[in-house]
């Protein structure tokens, strides 16, 4: 089973265990995916709002290509919470 399709609460009992993985890198990409996550929210609960639609076209335009690079990098760092377990 892949370490990010487990539970948090298996996750967290794998790494409070005698297993040398998930270790240290595994679980910064995953601390890391979630504090990414917590920005999109932040976008998520913006978007389609007043103020938010009152902006210029041209900073909506930057905020929704920086939401959609936020995407990205959440997407490597779920695929590195297993690379590094891997490597």
């Amino acid at each position: 089973m892949k370490l990010i399709d487990m539970t948090v609460t298996n996750f967290a009992k794998e790494v409070d265990s005698a297993s040398p993985a998930p270790g240290g890198g595994s679980v910064a990409a995953l601390a890391s995916d979630i504090g990414v996550g917590l920005a999109r929210m932040m976008a998520h609960l913006s978007f389609g709002k007043k103020k938010y639609e009152a902006l210029d076209e041209d900073i909506k335009k930057e905020f929704q290509s920086r939401f959609e690079k936020l995407g990205k990098i959440r997407a490597e760092l779920s695929k590195l919470v297993d690379e590094d377990t891997q490597s």
